[in-house]
């Protein structure tokens, strides 16, 4: 069965984020099969929590 956003809490990004090994930002741990919402090598990460959701 493949991953989907409903196995989530809902509450990604909620003050956190996880930063994978090569810069990719995921808003949880648990959404690694979503689009990253940056990279903190091409963008400072106060950039990316501040851009659009």
């Amino acid at each position: 069965m493949a991953p989907n956003v409903g196995e989530l809490c809902g509450r990604c990004g909620d003050g956190r984020a996880a930063v994978s090994w090569d810069g990719d930002v995921r808003m949880c741990v648990l959404s690694r099969f979503l689009t990253p919402a940056g990279n903190v090598r091409e963008t400072p990460l106060v950039e990316i929590f501040a851009g659009e959701a």
